[in-house]
């Protein structure tokens, strides 16, 4: 993806911008964009402002630096490579910024907003895997920006609450999202875009953002189409979201743990904060999360936009249901089960062979068909609320071929570059012609649903309440889950006593 300097000008509410073309003129890039004021200071733990105009023209060529962060370039360094990493250190709590890849010289096109992954603590916009020149090629505006992340966005308590116009704190995560949504509004036809026709789209902890925000009054409007990669909210026993007590809670025992008041908070070094106890979930704050998932799906909360949610395999060992904290016996593994299941328990067993089985493979058939099960169980709960809109669930099972594939497989962000169709050279001499075939499929049913929320290919066509996508990349096609596990999957999720 070549880039050369041909200056691509272009007027925003803040000023104007100078970009640039890609080597084959068809895509302007813009990059490091300031969308809101650096939110340092005063700023800190409040809902972005506008950023002030500027003279001149602002050059916009380069990332702008990713938010306060842990070092994570080695967790699993030989599983998610540096294609998957920001740049190494480059971090400011002057992080506001977004990269926009835009077709030249055309109008009216779908805009897509891309929610990174990284746990609500790490991340940012300048992982290569997020190259949007394919896309762009595609006649998409595709967009990344940079938010708060861990307790920088996270913090919440009483006395901060108090001070905020709307009496809430927390999720400036999702504060930054829906500003940076109206920025587009705003801003997104000085580069060609439809200001109408706009898809979040996110991958782990983004996944659980853009669900976030298809429930919330507060983003209504702004975006018609939803696109959630290996994060289901709607059952979500790995990292449910906070309630506004639990949230003040944990971030009241961070001042105890530091020993500070929350005035010293807003003044300490933000690397000293963020090497400090992490704060790493989102808030049912009453304001932009009325309530969890799962209720909120039921009230038709969601029911104004097309939503597709996915899974990989490796998804499992992320917030797998039934993970093994340290070596276990089978034995041991089977008490949360029984819990789980209850009355269902022994026709479990008999359907997953538990008496035969090996335990580790048992544990991967389990924790497969909860990936593929609670996202039927959100599109039949979705279709009982009355939603209209179309929902699509996948299971992507397709190998990220590197130096590890066949320990890792399908692991846990796979399907990004595939879906983006962007594939890193750092991989130069794994990838094959089926990688890029997959790649080419793959975007161009992503780009159809940006354009007008629908899929037509015959492998998301659903005649049943038990058919998902599976993607394979060999044959992709719709797989009818099987009617018995499914029921007695909804009734493990029925039997437990808590919202998602």
């Amino acid at each position: 993806m070549g880039e050369n300097k041909k200056t691509k000008i272009v007027k925003i509410s803040s000023g104007e911008i100078a970009g640039h073309l890609n080597s084959d003129e068809d895509v302007q890039i813009f990059k490091g964009i300031p969308y809101a004021a650096p939110p340092v200071g005063p700023l800190r733990f409040k809902a972005p402002v506008r950023h002030p105009d500027w003279n001149g023209v602002k050059e916009c060529t380069e990332f702008g630096k990713s938010p306060i962060q842990k070092d994570l370039d080695h967790m699993f360094d030989d599983l998610w490579t540096k294609e998957f990493i920001v740049s190494a250190h480059e971090w400011s709590e002057d992080c506001l910024t977004m990269n926009i890849w835009a077709p030249a010289d055309k109008k009216d096109c779908p805009v897509v907003l891309y929610f990174f992954g990284g746990g609500f603590v790490s991340g940012g916009s300048s992982c290569e895997i997020y190259d949007g020149t394919t896309l762009a090629k595609k006649g998409v505006i595709y967009i990344t920006f940079n938010h708060r992340v861990g307790t920088l966005s996270l913090f919440a308590n009483e006395d901060l609450s108090s001070e905020s116009e709307t009496k809430k704190s927390g999720n400036c995560d999702l504060m930054d999202a829906i500003f940076a949504l109206k920025w587009i509004k705003e801003n997104i036809h000085n580069f060609g875009g439809d200001s109408n026709n706009v898809t979040i789209w996110g991958q782990s902890s983004g996944a659980s953002e853009v669900l976030a925000l298809s429930t919330s009054k507060v983003a209504k409007g702004l975006f018609k189409n939803v696109v959630a990669m290996g994060y289901n909210c709607f059952v979500n026993f790995s990292r449910p979201w906070n309630t506004t007590k639990e949230a003040y809670e944990s971030s009241n025992n961070l001042l105890k743990e530091m020993n500070i008041t929350l005035d010293e908070l807003k003044e300490i070094d933000a690397l000293e904060l963020t090497n400090n106890r992490i704060l790493d979930r989102l808030i049912v704050d009453g304001y932009i999360v009325e309530d969890k998932f799962a209720p909120m799906v039921r009230s038709g909360a969601t029911n104004h936009v097309s939503i597709i949610m996915g899974a990989v395999p490796g998804d499992a060992m992320m917030g797998g249901l039934f993970k093994l904290a340290k070596p276990a016996t089978k034995e041991e593994m089977l008490v949360p089960m029984k819990e789980f299941f209850k009355d269902d328990f022994d026709r479990v067993c008999k359907i997953y062979d538990v008496e035969n089985e090996e335990m580790y493979s048992l544990l991967g058939k389990i924790n497969k068909d909860n990936l593929i099960a609670s996202q039927i169980f959100f599109a039949n709960e979705r279709k009982k609320a009355g939603a209209s809109n179309n929902t699509y669930t996948y299971f992507f099972t397709h190998p990220m071929p590197g130096p590890n594939s066949k320990i890792y497989g399908a692991f846990h962000s796979a399907e990004v570059p595939y879906f983006m169709n962007y594939f890193s050279p750092l991989r130069d001499g794994y990838w094959t012609e089926e990688d890029f075939d997959f790649g080419e499929y793959l975007s161009d049913v992503l780009v159809e649903y940006f354009k007008t929320g629908a899929i037509a290919d015959d492998a998301f066509k659903y005649e049943t309440d038990t058919d998902y996508s599976l993607l394979d990349a060999k044959d992709n096609k719709v797989i009818s889950f099987s009617k018995e596990k499914y029921e007695i999957w909804v009734r493990g999720y029925q039997n437990q006593d808590r919202d998602y």
